[in-house]
């Protein structure tokens, strides 16, 4: 009401004008008074961005224009992986990155590392300090890879447990102090069982969360219908109670699942019905289900006869469906979305336009 009034007391002002302009005036204060008040209504903005997971961060033509499209500034691009050697008895890291800084104008590097959770279970606690330096210097040495770089956030990646809690929060904690007065958010992936046994497993001591809403089947069941997106079995997980300010990470990749004798014994990545139609060698039994008739190699793996492959991809549908399922789960003015992940096979398979309307779902909330 405030805002209208001083639209009818600034056009009293302008009487002396022509009609004409008079109008015109009015006109652009009310598109202004219009998209002020729909900013308010809608009190939520999302920052779309990319997961990186390979070990050369090396963008495309097709990848650049794929994330100028979406108007991504944003990449959380895996520096590199942290696991325990039983032999030396100690945490080591793996899969540095190498990067190559042609058409990564623009856009914000945030290194992120994975940890596993054995390597935060058999982790002396007299050593969480020195995995900690060790974790921040190699993170400073392979950013410098990136002309004038300064992060800004640095995200760990760790599905950690009840038992490794005590061990993975020390480490975050000691993490925090390394950049006490450096401008450096730290972040943390969020598991689905994580945030429904938010009091068994704790909640990350960081300045926020990113909710990893995939990988939430039972990948070792045959009988699964897809282990990276099954919404039956996350809607029970789903709370809006968490109380750590939380970002979404969707999925858009795809595998095969490899069976031998009623056990997993393989993931084959970026594995689609078009590597498995020699019909010398496989025999499709079903829906994305498909039986090995001849033994052979595929990618790389040796197959033996009557080994099973379960494919596993998301379709438009299903993504379509996850948003609005976690329409809830924002819980925060400003939240980042982010896609995992980016290469050239799996933009293919998503235009952009598909990621686009996922966007505009999660918004209207």
């Amino acid at each position: 009401m405030q805002n209208m009034q001083r639209i009818l007391e600034l056009s009293r002002q302008y009487q002396s004008l022509n009609l004409s302009a008079v109008v015109n005036y009015v006109f652009c204060c009310l598109l202004l008074y219009s998209c002020t008040h729909s900013e308010t209504e809608t009190s939520i903005r999302l920052s779309p961005s990319f997961y990186h997971w390979q070990t050369e961060l090396a963008i495309t033509p097709q990848e650049r224009a794929y994330l100028d499209a979406l108007k991504i500034r944003r990449i959380y691009a895996k520096f590199f992986d942290v696991d325990w050697d039983g032999q030396e008895q100690e945490a080591v890291p793996h899969a540095q990155i190498r990067i190559d800084t042609m058409r990564l104008e623009g856009l914000e590097i945030i290194p992120t590392i994975f940890i596993t959770n054995r390597t935060m279970l058999h982790l002396p606690q007299g050593e969480v300090g020195v995995l900690a330096h060790r974790i921040n210097d190699l993170i400073l040495r392979l950013g410098q890879q990136l002309p004038d770089w300064h992060a800004s956030e640095v995200q760990i990646d760790c599905d950690w447990s009840s038992r490794s809690q005590g061990t993975y929060f020390q480490l975050l904690d000691t993490l925090r102090q390394l950049n006490v007065g450096k401008d450096i958010a730290l972040s943390a992936t969020i598991r689905l069982h994580q945030v429904r046994y938010a009091q068994e497993t704790g909640i990350p001591p960081v300045d926020r969360g990113m909710l990893m809403f995939y990988n939430m089947g039972d990948l070792e069941d045959w009988a699964e219908p897809n282990s990276i997106l099954n919404l039956k079995k996350a809607q029970p997980y789903l709370t809006s109670s968490y109380t750590l300010p939380l970002d979404l990470a969707l999925p858009i990749f795809h595998w095969g699942v490899i069976f031998r004798a009623g056990r997993l014994i393989h993931l084959s990545t970026a594995l689609d019905e078009l590597s498995l139609q020699d019909t010398a060698h496989f025999h499709k039994i079903g829906p994305g289900r498909f039986k090995v008739v001849k033994s052979t190699y595929l990618d790389g793996y040796y197959l033996y006869t009557d080994d099973l492959i379960r494919l596993e991809q998301i379709d438009q549908d299903s993504l379509l469906a996850a948003s609005r399922m976690l329409r809830e789960q924002i819980n925060q003015s400003e939240t980042r979305v982010a896609f995992y992940h980016l290469d050239s096979t799996t933009i293919k398979k998503f235009p952009h336009e598909n990621l686009q309307a996922c966007l505009q779902e999660l918004a209207e909330h």
